[in-house]
């Protein structure tokens, strides 16, 4: 595996490792194809992370993250090809459409604390990040604010025999 930053597992509920995402800081380690796509989808953004990610299927994910002149982050994800499977950007929640906002709190009620839209071939969905009783929740909703997934971040810590 390559090195990384950070790390970010994603576990379904009865405990199958459907994804795991390892962070890296240096925008060379993203195959050409890719850092190509995204300086032509997010264009003007200034490089933030590169992620590398490794599907439950063992198929690979790679992915640009870019600070956008107006502060949101914006990010490509494509395969090592470059072929793009979305785009995703932050939303200010004052801009984020009522119907997502609404949807997200009738389902966890606390801080809005990050809202994003993921768009590309087949996909049209947000993304809500809230804050409740110091758990974050992310709920993922149509763009008319119908919920079609929940889950919870929580923070691991991981020991890694150093070389």
């Amino acid at each position: 595996m390559k090195q990384g930053t950070k790390v970010e597992l994603r576990v379904e509920e009865g405990g199958k490792i459907t994804k795991v995402e390892v962070y890296q800081a240096a925008e060379n380690k993203a195959p050409e194809a890719v850092r190509k796509l995204a300086s032509e989808q997010l264009a003007g953004g200034k490089f933030k992370v590169y992620e590398y990610e490794v599907m439950g299927d063992g198929s690979e994910v790679h992915e640009i993250e870019m600070e956008m002149a107006d502060g949101l982050v914006c990010e490509v994800s494509a395969t090592g090809e470059g072929k793009l499977r979305y785009k995703e950007c932050q939303v200010a929640p004052d801009k984020a459409p009522d119907a997502v906002k609404k949807g997200a709190l009738a389902v966890v009620s606390g801080e809005i604390v990050e809202i994003e839209q993921k768009q590309g071939p087949g996909v049209d969905e947000y993304s809500v990040e809230i804050k409740a009783d110091g758990v974050i929740h992310k709920i993922k909703l149509t763009p008319a604010g119908q919920v079609t997934g929940r889950s919870r971040k929580l923070t691991a810590t991981v020991v890694i025999p150093a070389p």
